[in-house]
């Protein structure tokens, strides 16, 4: 099955557009004058990411629960355990855990669990 079939995005398109997040990522890093365009490409690869995960959710998948037995899901499962990105690898993984804790440690609810989540000392 070909993934133009069902509207997904190739896994290399989705590589191209994380390394683009990447570079801002980098560039604001080296130069904090580099956020607009950094916060640009988060928005931007949000974005791309939901219509992605919307077409998994909404096409692919019900597909997949008429077509596939017990058995293929439990391969899927046993696939899945290892929470390996095919986009990012391993390495960015385990950084994005990070600092996906360290952000929502941060953010101020109703997207984190920052000082305003406590309420007043």
């Amino acid at each position: 099955m070909h993934n133009r079939r069902h509207g997904l995005v190739p896994l290399d398109r989705r590589r191209d557009r994380f390394a683009e997040l990447k570079a801002k990522w980098e560039a604001y890093r080296a130069d904090r004058a580099a956020l607009p365009a950094f916060a640009e490409g988060v928005e931007r690869y949000a974005h791309f990411h939901w219509l992605h995960m919307r077409r998994e959710e909404d096409d692919v998948l019900p597909l997949a629960a008429e077509a596939l037995t017990q058995e293929d899901w439990e391969a899927i499962d046993a696939a899945f355990a290892s929470n390996n990105d095919p986009v990012v690898g391993v390495p960015a993984t385990k950084a994005f855990r990070e600092l996906f804790r360290h952000l929502t440690a941060i953010m101020p609810p109703p997207y984190g669990v920052g000082p305003e989540a406590a309420g007043p000392a």
